[in-house]
């Protein structure tokens, strides 16, 4: 069975969120919850059900490193995406491990990661 995936928008009350929670929503085994902060997710009761999904946090509207930090401790195996409003610019965070064997790994994963297409 695949799993689910569970996409916690966080920001302000605005058109923006909105249309990110629509285009989200429609997709057919995805979990959207909005918040307006981060203050309103309850980690101990949350723990449980997030743990057997793929976690995504859009957090829109904020720039906060050590938020992307601090959600990274409590689901090690989540995705963060902050959108600026400033700059239209998204800042995308995972964490991976990728076993080394030989020098040609490191060559690998600069290339797959520094796409110039991406880069500004």
């Amino acid at each position: 069975m695949e799993q689910s995936r569970m996409i916690v928008v966080i920001g302000g009350k605005n058109i923006l969120r909105k249309s990110i929670e629509d285009i989200l929503a429609a997709k057919p085994d995805w979990k959207v919850v909005s918040l307006t902060s981060l203050a309103e997710l309850d980690w101990e009761s949350e723990n449980a059900e997030y743990s057997h999904q793929e976690l995504v946090f859009i957090l829109e509207g904020c720039h906060d490193d050590h938020l992307a930090l601090k959600l990274f401790q409590e689901y090690p195996t989540c995705k963060v995406i902050q959108i600026s409003l400033e700059d239209n610019l998204m800042d995308v965070y995972s964490i991976q491990k990728i076993l080394f064997n030989q020098p040609a790994d490191l060559l690998k994963v600069i290339e797959y990661w520094a796409p110039t297409s991406f880069l500004l």
